[in-house]
């Protein structure tokens, strides 16, 4: 839910409020964390570098935080794969 403000779509904190979000300890964090710096890494010697590897395992690992199912994971990965 939004409304746009000039230019700018605003959104209203209510239902950023909503979203689930996972609290995460710093031993769930560190995988995610490393992936994104190989990542950086990567990107930094080679923009144009193919890094579907580490976002598929990045992926994984919040699908895991969320305790998403087999079926929930298929639905958002059809999804991406559509934008």
């Amino acid at each position: 839910k939004g409304k746009m403000q000039g230019s700018n779509y605003q959104v209203d904190k209510e239902p950023l409020l909503g979203i689930p979000l996972p609290i995460v300890d710093l031993t769930n964090q560190q995988p995610i964390i490393n992936l994104v710096e190989d990542i950086l890494v990567k990107m930094e010697q080679d923009a144009h570098i193919d890094i579907s590897s580490e976002e598929i395992a990045i992926d994984k690992l919040v699908y895991e935080l969320y305790g998403l199912t087999e079926e929930e994971i298929r639905v958002i990965d059809s999804d991406m794969s559509c934008s």
